[in-house]
């Protein structure tokens, strides 16, 4: 089962829980509105006072992973309070919706585009690298795969892989590209051909001898690709070279 968990704390006590928080679209570089939805409270008669600091803990929980891996990625966002928050009064009049408004305090990096990610993984629902939905970009959904992926402990089994560049419009399409077709879903293997090749690097097996039982069909000959993709492709082969692939051109 996953399931994404929101959790509010105020000096390390927990007073909420949440299924879901959403972070207003149009927002200044410090200034924040988060709405958490179907929120439960630890303890009822608690107010939120302006200046107040909370912490937001934001993680997602797949117990199809190994124990000491079921808590993937996640943020922890510190916000300072603007105005007073009467906690015990929002069940009632807004049916579990809490609106919290403040100023991020923490240097910690927010993307309501990976938390849509998650959203989508909870519910059973697989979206695709290159058909992602307008409130998710191809860099959400890598660093997700990157947060939820541990490609040091992968052993690729798979002795053929087709590329096709008809959906791939740059690096990290193409890197989407790879994992997902070598390694399944969910998988990562960098957001660049540099990091790309680190993570060939990382899979080497020294026993094997670089990945010369790996053919790798690269599908683009009849496309028409502009300048940046035929270097892209160039580099590609360059690499895959380099690690011995037996490479297909169509």
């Amino acid at each position: 089962m996953s399931k994404l968990i929101v959790r509010l704390f105020k000096e390390k006590s927990l007073i909420a829980e949440a299924s879901n928080i959403q972070l207003e679209y149009i927002a200044t570089t410090t200034f924040r509105i988060f709405y958490l939805e179907d929120v439960t409270f630890v303890k009822n008669d608690l107010t939120l006072y302006r200046n107040h600091h909370v912490e937001i803990l934001i993680y997602f929980l797949d117990d199809k992973l190994e124990n000491d891996r079921q808590v993937v990625g996640g943020f922890d966002i510190t916000l300072r309070l603007i105005n007073d928050q009467f906690l015990s009064n929002f069940t009632q009049k807004n049916e579990g919706l809490l609106k919290l408004e403040g100023a991020v305090s923490s240097e910690t990096d927010y993307s309501q585009g990976e938390i849509n990610v998650y959203k989508s993984w909870q519910i059973g629902k697989e979206i695709n690298w290159w058909d992602l939905p307008f409130d998710i970009s191809i860099l959400d959904y890598i660093m997700v795969c990157l947060k939820y992926s541990t490609i040091s402990s992968i052993k690729p089994k798979k002795e053929l892989v087709k590329i096709d560049f008809k959906n791939i419009k740059s690096e990290l399409a193409f890197s989407c590209a790879f994992a997902e077709e070598y390694l399944g879903k969910r998988a990562y293997m960098g957001r660049y051909l540099d990091t790309f090749q680190d993570c060939l690097l990382t899979l080497y097996d020294s026993d094997n001898k670089y990945f010369d039982n790996v053919t790798v069909i690269l599908i683009y000959k009849e496309l028409n690709l502009n300048d940046t993709m035929c270097k892209i492709i160039v580099e590609v082969i360059e690499i895959l070279n380099k690690f011995k692939f037996n490479i297909i051109e169509e």
